[in-house]
């Protein structure tokens, strides 16, 4: 039965080694004559000898140029009898000793359906956005062009936001690289592209509650809640796809975030607005007719709900 197992530790506190040793002592260093050779430069070539006693371990260090440093995590240790748990730092390298007998965590159960990553990652959805993106884009640039655009440039008018897509999801990938240790970078690149397709259709839904209500502020608080729901959404699959982060911290961050960036963009649009404008904006929208829902008012009507706009006292 072994006596010891070692783990390596990275700097992120992940284990990236384990070794076990039925015998005792255990040497440790650079050298090729010892039982675990660590590839540290700051690490010597004979740096420790690790010896059983009582129910633990005892570390000496063999006149190493860096010493030993302990990170003393069990009940009861002490640098002179390690327990099973307790940490060793050898130049940059975390070393952890365990007792075999020592216990684990319980298993993980399997997820029963598919994350939300690898939901909105599948062939067909990720289709489905890619069309739709471009469809909506191509539209809009028909729209509200002056003349006839070739195929061509309504091509290249989607080229900015399929950019900005990549490089969103390219920084959140190398995030989970350094992070996880895994790369996806197709869940990032279409949960960018559906929070722009959601912003963009709510955009026009906005502009039909301004249409039907004469009123922008209702169709900004709309509009405020939708695009603030969905950009906690893209923050929520970006950081369970690229961090180890519990899901409920995952939920508080995302929709933190979320709000505190729209709220200070509604606050500079705020302050940023002048106190007198010798040219008000009013809602001027022009749409179909079937577009209208809310009654219509007669002229008589109108004018009589006007007329306290011209009372002199």
């Amino acid at each position: 039965m072994a006596k010891l197992i070692i783990e390596e530790i990275n700097r992120l506190g992940h284990v990236i080694g384990r070794h076990r040793y039925d015998q005792m002592p255990v040497a440790v260093g650079r050298g090729y004559q010892n039982d675990l050779i660590l590839n540290d430069p700051f690490v010597s070539p004979a740096h420790i000898i690790i010896s059983e006693v009582n129910e633990g371990w005892r570390v000496e260090d063999q006149g190493s140029e860096n010493g030993v440093k302990y990170k003393l995590h069990s009940t009861g240790s002490r640098p002179d009898q390690l327990l099973s748990g307790d940490d060793i730092i050898l130049g940059r390298t975390r070393l952890r000793l365990y007792s075999p007998a020592h216990p684990v965590v319980d298993a993980h159960l399997l997820p029963t359906k598919a994350s939300l990553p690898q939901v909105i990652a599948s062939p067909v959805i990720a289709a489905t956005v890619i069309v739709l993106v471009l469809a909506i884009l191509i539209v809009n640039e028909l729209l509200t062009a002056s003349k006839q655009t070739g195929i061509d440039k309504l091509l290249a008018s989607t080229l900015p936001t399929f950019l900005f897509a990549l490089a969103w999801a390219g920084i959140w990938t190398f995030v989970g690289r350094v992070i996880t240790h895994r790369a996806s970078f197709l869940p990032h690149f279409i949960a960018a592209l559906i929070l722009f397709l959601i912003s963009m259709l709510t955009a026009i839904m906005s502009e039909y509650i301004t249409y039907n209500l004469h009123d922008e502020w209702m169709a900004t608080v709309v509009e405020f809640v939708i695009v603030g729901a969905a950009l906690a959404g893209l923050f929520y699959i970006n950081l369970i796809n690229s961090t180890n982060v519990s899901r409920r911290s995952i939920i508080i961050t995302s929709y933190s975030v979320a709000w505190s960036m729209l709220l200070v963009g509604l606050f500079m649009q705020y302050v940023n607005q002048p106190e007198f404008s010798p040219s008000p904006d009013y809602p001027t929208n022009l749409k179909a007719p079937f577009a209208k829902l809310a009654p219509s008012k007669t002229p008589e009507e109108f004018l009589k709900e006007s007329e306290k706009l011209f009372i002199v006292e």
